[in-house]
């Protein structure tokens, strides 16, 4: 990791010497672009769930990913300023009409599950 990083300060730093002197006097910051850095990490995981950026360009996808609802810090009720954020893992997403299934998913199905031993009157009543 650390040499990727080197590698794309160094490589920043070339490209803001060989600009012009107008391009240098407007930025005397030497900005990596977005994206330009990709750890072993970052490049080995399937799900893109470790990225690297600029938490103070808004634009950045860190910054994108930091303003979701699931963000959040270890510690953060303690006022513990960590640079590193986590996004918590959605476990049950919303099933549509799920609540109207019920037991069985209704009765008639032919499928005996718990429940499905009470009984009905004959007009269709839990008796």
């Amino acid at each position: 990791c650390v040499q990727r990083l080197t590698q794309a300060q160094i490589e920043a730093k070339n490209a803001w010497v060989r600009g012009t002197d107008v391009e240098k006097a407007a930025d005397a910051r030497v900005a990596i672009p977005d994206a330009a850095i990709e750890t072993a990490c970052a490049q080995a995981c399937p799900t893109d769930a470790i990225i690297f950026g600029d938490r103070n360009d808004p634009t950045s996808r860190v910054a994108a990913a930091q303003r979701r609802d699931r963000s959040y810090e270890m510690l953060e009720e303690l006022n513990v300023k960590a640079r590193t954020k986590y996004l918590a893992k959605v476990r049950n997403p919303a099933v549509p009409h799920a609540a109207e299934a019920g037991h069985g998913g209704g009765h008639g199905d032919g499928a005996s599950g718990p429940g499905d031993d009470h009984a009905h009157s004959e007009a269709g009543q839990h008796s």
